[in-house]
């Protein structure tokens, strides 16, 4: 009777499981198909030449929760050919951040930066040029596993070259070995260290300094968070700033060349969001 009782529990909550399971596949197919069905809208919208219909499509799918190179690189071209480089340039960044080696992405970029009015050079920082070394070939999470491969690599030469140590017996004359492997452990080594260092300075770089695009035709950039305080030169649509400081509607930032000032928060948007 006890082993009837548990059979007819488990079926039963068997049978409530598989149910669930079968709910939210069918609640997952859905939402991909309502996905794809306003991806196409979207689609035929910008290929009508509607772009300012297309952004809005596109807008309303980053909002739902939408993510992936694909959407912002659809989105910039969209703001691109609706004349609005600032944006265009801010989701072409943000595609990047997705597919680092994207071509077609990568080209989008370079047209934009060539066309817009502020010539702003690499930051001369070592931190940035560090960062910079690996921005368009590898994303951070990529980095982070090709060190995570290194080190996992660098333990087991180590363990090895313990073992191998150990067991060598007094006498024996194996120096060639030990010479070969202590140099495959040492450029293991080096190579894990450079990772490590790259890593460090691609996280510390991307978390302290945010980068934000400026969105508007042109913005007055002054000397403290307000109208009344000097007024220092403008910046113009599609420049490129790093986000330092919020403070009352006026974000503090800084240029690649060291410069810094105080615009509207209007007037910029930060990459990640």
């Amino acid at each position: 009777m006890v082993i009837r009782c548990g059979t007819a529990l488990f079926m039963r909550w068997a049978v409530i499981l598989a149910m669930i399971a079968v709910v939210v596949m069918w609640m997952i197919v859905v939402v991909i198909a309502q996905s794809e069905d306003v991806a196409a809208q979207a689609a035929d919208a910008y290929s009508g030449g509607r772009y300012g219909e297309a952004i809005q499509i596109y807008e309303s799918m980053v909002a739902s929760g939408e993510a992936s190179g694909a959407l912002y690189y659809n989105l910039g071209n969209a703001y691109f050919h609706a004349g609005q480089m600032g944006r265009a340039l801010l989701n072409y960044r943000r595609a990047q951040w997705y597919l680092p080696r994207d071509s077609d992405i990568d080209a989008a970029v370079a047209r934009v930066v060539s066309e817009r009015r502020d010539v702003i050079g690499d930051d001369p920082r070592l931190l940035a040029q560090a960062a910079q070394l690996t921005a368009e070939v590898l994303t951070v999470q990529e980095l982070a596993w090709v060190t995570l491969i290194f080190w996992m690599l660098f333990c087991a030469l180590a363990m090895t070259w313990v073992v191998r140590r150990s067991e060598r017996s007094p006498g024996t004359n194996g120096a060639f070995g030990r010479g070969r492997r202590q140099r495959v452990l040492l450029g293991t080594g080096a190579v894990l260290s450079a990772a490590v260092l790259l890593l460090v300075a691609r996280m510390t770089f991307e978390a302290a300094q945010p980068t934000g695009v400026v969105v508007v035709d042109q913005s007055l950039v002054m000397s403290g968070p307000g109208e009344g305080y000097l007024r220092l030169y403008d910046l113009f649509e599609a420049a490129e700033v790093y986000i330092l400081e919020e403070r009352g509607g006026w974000v503090r930032f800084g240029l690649a060349d060291g410069q810094q000032g105080w615009m509207s928060a209007n007037a910029i948007e930060a990459l990640f969001r």
